[in-house]
């Protein structure tokens, strides 16, 4: 299952911008959704305190890269309540 969503993954990222292609692994992938149950899991108040210095949750930090932690992106979905 994993498999047949990093390829449609891959295939919808060129067919909705061909200019810019996404290079997603079936680990990429796994790690993601390792961090989607870890987030719902473990509530912190903003995103960003998962890989903070101060407040950092380890599985988090070290999975997440440091290039995704500072796309605006990452953080679409948090808003002042928290993360939804």
């Amino acid at each position: 299952m994993v498999e047949e969503l990093v390829e449609e993954s891959n295939k919808y990222c060129v067919q909705s911008n061909p200019n810019k292609s996404l290079v997603l692994g079936q680990a990429e992938l796994e790690q993601f959704i390792g961090i989607l149950f870890t987030i719902r899991t473990v509530k912190l108040p903003k995103a960003q305190m998962y890989w903070s210095t101060d407040t950092h949750y380890d599985k988090i930090a070290k999975t997440l890269s440091h290039e995704c932690r500072n796309e605006p992106e990452c953080r679409r979905n948090e808003n002042s309540d928290g993360i939804r």
